[in-house]
Order: structure tokens, then C-alpha cells, then sequence
């Protein structure tokens, strides 16, 4: 097996046309991290998640990709039309949703953590006196 660093792996990835993603039929709670670096990299998602799932939903949202059936002659015809439509050029203008995506940064989750700990932390240091 292979294994490629990080950061080779996602040079690697900014020289394609498009970025795969899997995950089970029964993940619909998981989104991965590899979701977040590849909305980062704003190419065109194939996703094969679960349709109603917090991936599919992301993605959707952040006009990221297509959602890809599971059921496999589905996704044959899917993957068909994309590529029918990508060798006419139609993914040349592909523009996801960068003020969507940007919600997803590490700075501003962790500015979001911040203030929550902030939001629970002070009402405890005003009861016992204590000042910031």
C-alpha cells in the first residue's frame, strides 16, 4: 500500500479534474475531514455518500459536486452524464459557494469554539467573583 503525505496527496489533487469521495450507505451522520480539504480545493466533488446524509447536505449546499447514487447502474448513468458534460466544457466556470465554504475554516471554527467557551465560562466566573 502506498501512503502519500498530506500535503503531496493534495498537491496531487489540485492537478485533477475531479475529487472522489466515498463514505457507506449508512454514514449519514459522518462528514470527513478529506470533505473539508476538498471544498478547500474548490474542484468539482463526486461524491458517493448518502443522499439525505450531512455530506450530501454540505456539499449541496456549498455547490460543491454531485451526489452519486450507491445503487451501481444508477451511478453509471450519473457518472456518464458528467462526463458527457465535462468533455463539452461545462465544468471550465464551476464556482462552489466560497462564502458557504469559508464557514468550514479552521480559524473560524476556532473562533466559534472560542466564543463558546466564552458564553459558558463567564456566567460561571461572575457567580464566584471572578473577573476576566
Amino acid at each position: 500500500i502506498l501512503h502519500l503525505a498530506r500535503q503531496k496527496a493534495l498537491a496531487f489533487s489540485l492537478g485533477s479534474d475531479f475529487l472522489l469521495l466515498v463514505l457507506p450507505p449508512a454514514a449519514k451522520l459522518v462528514h470527513t475531514v478529506k470533505l473539508f480539504e476538498y471544498l478547500r480545493l474548490g474542484k468539482p466533488i463526486l461524491a458517493s455518500v448518502p443522499e439525505d446524509g450531512e455530506a450530501a447536505k454540505i456539499i449541496r449546499e456549498a455547490k460543491a459536486g454531485f451526489i452519486l447514487s450507491h445503487e451501481p447502474g444508477e451511478m453509471r448513468e450519473q457518472l456518464k452524464a458528467i462526463f458527457d458534460e465535462w468533455t463539452k466544457g461545462k465544468f471550465k466556470d464551476f464556482h462552489p459557494d466560497r462564502e458557504y465554504i469559508a464557514q468550514f475554516e479552521r480559524r473560524k471554527l476556532t473562533q466559534k469554539l472560542a466564543e463558546l467557551f466564552d458564553e459558558v465560562i463567564t456566567p460561571t466566573m461572575s457567580k464566584t467573583g471572578l473577573s476576566q
